[in-house]
């Protein structure tokens, strides 16, 4: 499988006709019983944010809704610009859920922040458009200052001072499926299973893109 956006919609179309229901995270949480095939759908823009919506207009055409996690601080791109303001808020109002990625430990020790100040301004600011639920960690300049393992012990205060429902690499949610992502390892590839090999086996997974690494011909250019 490559990685243009017709091998992402034949993807999701092979999962559907295979009998898989597809969640996004918010509505995944909200299921009293988990069905017997399950995809769970979730996006994080780490950069090249207009590349995302040609694989969010895939879903919107099959009818099916994932995930989309935002950055606010340390971003490369403006979360607030027009074009992508008015592009999330359409798929917002279609059902699909945004939500914050954060690299907030690593911005506030660069910064010489409080990380849980960072991380509660980053959600305000994102609230202040979007229903925000959830959260994504995220890397970025120094790949050692992992802020996952601080909001994992830090839940709590966080939960309280933030109001997030969730983080999306919750043992709770993450353990129960089987983890398929793409990156460079050490070209562009599936870095552990293939989605389309977990289809024929027929088991839930939790499908994680980064639309970057997605285009219509040539990578980079879309």
């Amino acid at each position: 499988m490559n990685f243009t956006y017709k091998a992402y919609s034949e993807m999701l179309k092979t999962a559907l006709d295979s009998g898989y229901t597809v969640l996004c995270i918010r509505d995944l949480l909200k299921k009293s019983a988990i069905p017997p095939k399950v995809l769970v759908l979730r996006h994080d823009i780490d950069r090249n944010p207009h590349s995302m919506y040609p694989l969010a207009e895939t879903e919107l055409k099959l009818g099916i809704k994932s995930s989309i996690f935002v950055r606010v601080m340390g971003a490369d791109y403006n979360p607030f610009s027009y074009r992508i303001t008015t592009d999330l808020l359409e798929l917002e109002n279609n059902d699909f859920e945004i939500g914050l990625h954060s690299n907030f430990l690593e911005f506030a020790t660069n910064t010489n922040q409080n990380p849980i100040s960072i991380l509660t301004a980053e959600v305000k600011a994102l609230s202040s458009i979007y229903k925000i639920k959830g959260m994504s960690c995220h890397r970025d300049i120094n790949y050692v200052i992992n802020s996952l393992p601080y909001l994992q012990k830090n839940w709590g205060i966080i939960k309280q001072s933030t109001g997030l429902e969730y983080d999306a690499y919750d043992n709770t949610i993450f353990n129960k499926f089987i983890y398929v992502n793409e990156g460079l390892n050490p070209h562009l590839s599936w870095r552990n299973n293939s989605p389309l090999d977990i289809i024929k086996q027929g088991k839930s997974f939790y499908l994680l893109t980064h639309n970057h690494w997605w285009y219509e011909k040539i990578p980079f250019l879309s």
